[in-house]
């Protein structure tokens, strides 16, 4: 079993989207191929194998690939840990089943590129095709729903009286946004990624609206909308054709 810097706590064997110490940052380590350091988003700590410490953290350095065998690449990725040296240690990708539990890892990937975001939003129906958006961060952190539902239950947006102009539906919208980014600066110690919560602005006959975007978690194709007047999700977009957003 791993130790980690600073005590992080692992659950080893937990399935809710609700596990945050479950969330790990896999960053390639610049100039090194197939290397990566594997850092807890709660704890912000990197996986470390105590015992072999050295004083140029290569103790924190892992090998991820995938391998081959008969000239074929393997889909599914099972993770092997073992000593190379005493400067390395490695993750291998292999499919043997028979190998022993504690050899087995599932990494299931909870976030999206921003190229990736886009196509979601290209394939979504009710945004038009001459939508226009803005990005500012490179990866993004996809937020199940019902933690989704538990950051604005917390935010009082609940309570707040829509107000023509002073408060109405954009300031809504941004103010959720920003609520999400709060709640991810005090739950992660762990940096490099945001929370994905978007801004959008559609219309339809009968006028105009802004309210918010998610990639929906359990389909990374698809794009929801939530309204932060009252907490609630629409596949539809309400009927409303996006034009403009950001995330």
């Amino acid at each position: 079993m791993t130790q980690f810097l600073l005590d992080t706590s692992v659950v080893a064997w937990g399935t809710s989207d609700e596990r945050g110490e479950q969330l790990w940052l896999i960053e390639p380590v610049s100039g090194e191929a197939d290397t990566y350091t594997v850092r807890n988003l709660c704890g912000g700590s990197y996986m470390d194998l105590s015992i072999f410490h050295s004083t140029k953290s290569n103790s924190q350095k892992w090998v991820i690939r995938k391998e081959s065998t008969n000239g074929q690449s393997w889909n599914w990725r099972y993770i092997s840990l073992f000593h190379i040296s005493s400067k390395s240690l490695r993750i291998l990708i292999q499919r043997y089943l028979q190998w022993h539990n504690h050899q087995q890892w599932m990494f299931d990937i909870q976030s999206r590129t921003a190229s990736e975001v886009h196509a979601s939003i290209n394939n979504c129906s009710y945004i038009s095709r001459d939508f226009e958006s803005y990005l500012s961060d490179a990866l993004y952190l996809i937020l199940p729903r019902q933690k989704i539902q538990s950051i604005w239950q917390n935010s009082g947006l609940g309570n707040k009286a829509w107000r023509n102009n002073i408060f109405d539906c954009d300031d809504f919208a941004t103010v959720f946004k920003g609520e999400i980014a709060k709640w991810g600066n005090q739950t992660f110690k762990a940096d490099g990624f945001a929370m994905l919560c978007g801004m959008m602005f559609g219309r339809q006959a009968t006028g105009a609206h802004a309210y918010n975007w998610f990639v929906d978690s359990t389909d990374k194709s698809k794009i929801v909308f939530f309204e932060p007047q009252n907490g609630t999700y629409a596949d539809n977009a309400w009927v409303y054709a996006g034009y403009f957003g950001l995330f």
